[in-house]
């Protein structure tokens, strides 16, 4: 999608992109900001000093936002249907380490301060990402 804007599709009439480039810039921050804001609220991040693991993750009951959210910032994948003690989940996992700081850098600016702590406290506010 052009500017990685979401719904930003070329006009086949034209070859145009049907939105301006501005409004999938926008498209795109919104994404970036609702992604922010489900990671915030249902999300992860870890490091394994045993393992040396990074590790961003959500679960969900339902895999449709998980599904969102990856394709928001444009990385990690959707796994499940797992059982748990209250029926099945399915999780967005992303553990290559380059990947989950490009994405913890996205979702900097709009994340609260406890997820931002918790990624501090992983190695992976943007400050400490080398």
């Amino acid at each position: 999608m052009p500017d990685g804007g979401v719904g930003c599709t070329p006009d086949q009439t034209t070859s145009a992109v049907a939105l301006s480039p501005h409004l999938c810039r926008v498209d795109s921050v919104v994404e970036t900001a609702w992604a922010a804001g489900f990671f915030d609220g249902e999300g992860t991040s870890s490091y394994s000093p045993t393992s040396g693991v990074t590790r961003i993750q959500i679960s969900q009951k339902e895999p449709e936002l998980l599904h969102r959210f990856a394709a928001a910032v444009g990385h990690g994948s959707v796994h499940g249907p797992y059982r748990n003690g209250k029926g099945y989940v399915y999780q967005y996992r992303l553990s290559r380490r380059q990947e989950v700081r490009d994405v913890m850098a996205q979702l900097w600016p709009f994340l609260g301060t406890a997820k931002r702590q918790q990624a501090e406290r992983a190695n992976l506010a943007p400050a400490t990402i080398q």
